[in-house]
């Protein structure tokens, strides 16, 4: 119940909050704005989640990169491999 009012709250001042407010007004609302979300990060972990998923999806993709990559060079060692024997066994050749 609170939970979800605190919600609407925050949706409603982070539409009008400015990051560098210049009046007295703006700067009220930017005020509530850091209110609201310092009672929501701290009482209810607001947004915790949500990072720590970003990160396990930022981490995923880089080791999915990663391994991509390391596939690439082992194909381009085994195709090298390949051809210096394909060489060696036309030098041989008379």
């Amino acid at each position: 119940m609170i939970y979800d009012n605190l919600l609407k709250l925050k949706d409603d001042l982070g539409k009008k909050a400015l990051r560098d407010p210049r009046t007295a007004d703006e700067l009220l609302v930017r005020k509530n704005y850091e209110r609201v979300m310092n009672i929501l990060w701290k009482r209810y972990n607001f947004g915790m989640a949500e990072a720590e998923d970003f990160v396990a999806r930022e981490n995923e993709e880089h080791s999915k990169a990663h391994a991509e990559e390391v596939g690439d060079d082992m194909e381009e060692y085994r195709w090298g491999d390949f051809r210096d024997e394909i060489v060696a066994v036309n030098l041989r050749r008379p």
